[in-house]
C-alpha cells in the first residue's frame, strides 16, 4: 500500500465549536486534562481546531491483517539505507522484537520492496532469520532495545541502542550503548564498542540516543533520555570519532511540560534530520497520564526545531502532538495507547521537507506517518547564530500511511 506525496492535502482545517472532547470513558479510561479533540461530523483527528493527521495504514505485525512477522511484538523501528555488498540498494527497518512468552528484545531487519517509492509501507516479511543484532554480554542479557542508526560521511554506521541488565538490588540497569558496522543488513559485520557512559555507584539509566551529526565543521550532538533520572533530555558532545561522547552537564535540551501531552515523559525520537531553511527537526515521544491504560501513560510524539547556527537552542516546540492513538493495532497491544516515533526516512523529489516517520504502535506493530516540515516565509539559520537573533522556525503537519 502506498500514498501519493502531500498536496493540498495538508492545508490546515478548522473545526467547529461543536468539536467533542473525549474522555475515553467507554473503556472506562480518563485523561487529565482531556487533549484529544474529534470533529462529530468528519471523525477527523484535530487539535484545538487544526487537523494534523489522518490514518491510512500500518507496516508490519504479528495480527491480522498483515501477518508478516514472526514475532508476536514488533516494534520501535529504526530507518537505515545504503548499498548492499553487491552495491544493489537498501532502504529497510531495523526493528525491536519480543516473543509473547519471552521479553527479551532483539533487533530484525525488514527491508522495504520498492526502493523508488518512499512511502510504499510493502516491507519484507520478518522471519527468525530476520534477527541481526542480539544480546551477547553480560550488560545486554535483558534485551538490546530502542535502535537508533544513522551513517557517517566515510560510510560507517553507527547503532545507538539500549543494552539490559539486571541491577542486583532490584529492577533493571539501562546502558545506552553503541555498535558499528560498514554492513549494516549483516549480521556478522556489527562490532560493539560497549556503554557509552560509565555507571555510577554500580548504576545507570540512559536509553534512546539520536545523533545529530553537524557537518558545517558545528559541534556534534547525542541526545538522549526518557525522564527516568531528569526532568527532561540530555546532551552529550560526541568526539571528533564518533565513538565518544561527553555528557553536557546541568543542561537539559528541554523538559516535560506539567499539564500537557509530554507532562509525564519525554523521550528522544529518530536522529534530528536538517531542514531546507538550515534549522533541525528533532522528533520527539511524550506521555501524559491515562487512567486505566495498561501503565498509567497515553503515548504521543511532537517536534522542536532546532537552531541551524547553535543546535542546542530550540526555536519552536510543538504544543499539540503530532499523531494520536486510535487505531486499534496503536491501542490494543503489549502497551495500550502508543504511537512511538523512532525512524525517519526523507521522502526524494517533493520540492520541500517531507519524510516518512516510522513508529512503534502499542508495542506490538510497526506504522508510519507524512510529516512535513513548512518553514515560515524568510526562514532561514543564517538569519540567526549562537549569540544573533532566533531565525524563524515553520510549522510541521504529519499524517498516517
Amino acid at each position: 500500500m502506498s500514498a501519493s506525496p502531500p498536496s493540498s492535502s495538508w492545508a490546515a482545517t478548522t473545526t467547529s465549536s461543536a468539536s467533542l472532547i473525549i474522555i475515553l470513558t467507554i473503556m472506562g479510561l480518563s485523561m487529565s486534562p482531556p487533549l484529544l479533540m474529534v470533529n462529530a461530523a468528519a471523525g477527523e483527528l484535530s487539535f484545538n481546531g487544526t487537523t494534523f493527521a489522518r490514518r491510512l495504514g500500518e507496516v508490519l505485525s504479528f495480527n491480522a491483517p498483515l501477518y508478516n512477522s514472526f514475532f508476536q511484538n514488533t516494534f520501535n523501528p529504526s530507518f537505515v539505507s545504503g548499498l548492499h555488498t553487491d552495491g544493489s540498494p537498501f532502504n529497510c527497518l531495523v526493528v525491536r522484537v519480543t516473543y509473547a512468552t519471552d521479553p527479551v528484545s532483539r533487533l530484525a531487519l525488514s527491508c522495504a520492496s520498492d526502493n523508488d517509492n518512499a512511502t510504499s509501507l510493502a516491507f519484507s516479511p520478518i522471519t527468525k532469520s530476520s534477527v541481526i543484532f542480539w544480546p551477547s554480554t553480560p550488560q545486554e542479557v535483558m534485551g538490546t532495545e530502542d535502535p537508533r542508526i544513522v551513517q557517517l560521511q566515510d560510510g560507517t554506521y553507527l547503532l545507538f541502542y539500549t543494552a539490559v541488565a539486571p541491577n542486583p538490588t532490584g529492577g533493571a540497569i539501562a546502558r545506552l550503548s553503541l555498535a558499528t558496522s560498514q554492513h549494516p543488513t549483516v549480521a556478522s559485520s556489527w562490532s560493539r564498542v560497549g556503554a557509552l557512559f560509565p555507571d555510577v555507584n554500580g548504576f545507570q539509566f540512559t536509553k534512546s540516543g539520536a545523533l545529530l551529526i553537524n557537518e558545517r565543521g558545528l559541534p556534534s550532538y547525542l541526545i538522549f533520555g526518557d525522564c527516568s533520572l531528569y526532568n527532561g533530555l540530555q546532551v552529550a558532545l560526541a568526539s571528533p570519532t564518533f565513538l565518544n561522547y561527553t555528557i553536557v552537564n546541568n543542561f537539559l535540551l528541554f523538559e516535560r511540560r506539567q499539564g500537557m501531552f509530554d507532562g509525564e515523559l519525554v523521550e528522544s525520537g529518530p536522529p534530528p534530520v536538517q531542514l531546507s531553511d538550515g534549522n533541525w527537526l528533532f522528533l520527539y515521544n511524550a506521555a501524559q497520564k491515562l487512567d486505566g491504560s495498561s501503565n498509567g501513560l497515553f503515548y504521543a510524539p511532537g517536534y522542536v526545531i532546532l537552531n541551524g547556527s547553535n543546535v542546542l537552542q530550540v526555536l519552536r516546540r510543538s504544543d499539540k502532538p503530532l499523531l494520536m492513538p486510535e487505531a486499534s493495532w496503536e491501542t490494543i497491544g503489549q502497551t495500550t495507547y502508543v504511537v512511538f516515533a523512532s525512524g525517519l526516512r526523507r521522502v526524494p523529489n517533493t520540492g520541500d521537507d517531507t519524510f516518512v516517520v516510522y513508529y512503534g504502535a502499542a508495542d506490538t506493530n510497526v506504522g508510519a506517518m507524512l510529516v512535513r516540515y513548512v518553514p515560515f516565509e524568510g526562514s532561514s539559520a543564517a538569519a540567526g547564530g549562537k549569540d544573533g537573533p532566533r531565525p524563524p522556525a515553520g510549522r510541521v503537519f504529519a499524517r498516517r500511511l
